[in-house]
């Protein structure tokens, strides 16, 4: 995961909340209507976004469409995870995973 950056300017994106303290940002297009296909995950008590690396960076995804897949991305992919992270989504999507990162 990568920090001390942000996610570019987009709509058409999916921010969906995966505890009480982060947000999974996925997909969207940019403001010169470029689709998109990263993925963030932003911390609201420290105020900080880090890229989530993910096996989709070649399927763009819109609105709904990138909701969908939330679970099977994460789930491919729940080794990059903090723990007290990881143990949330666990929770909240209903995983075994409690290995994290």
């Amino acid at each position: 995961m990568a920090q001390g950056v942000c996610p570019v300017g987009r709509s058409w994106h999916s921010l969906t909340p995966i505890s009480s303290d982060h947000l999974f940002l996925f997909g969207g297009f940019t403001t010169d209507k470029q689709p998109l296909s990263d993925a963030w995950i932003y911390c609201i008590s420290k105020n900080e976004w880090v890229q989530f690396e993910h096996n989709y960076s070649e399927k763009p995804r819109l609105c709904l469409e990138a909701v969908i897949c939330f679970k099977e991305m994460l789930a491919s992919s729940w080794n990059c995870l903090p723990k007290h992270l990881l143990h949330s989504v666990n929770q909240r999507f209903g995983s075994n995973n409690t290995s994290g990162s």
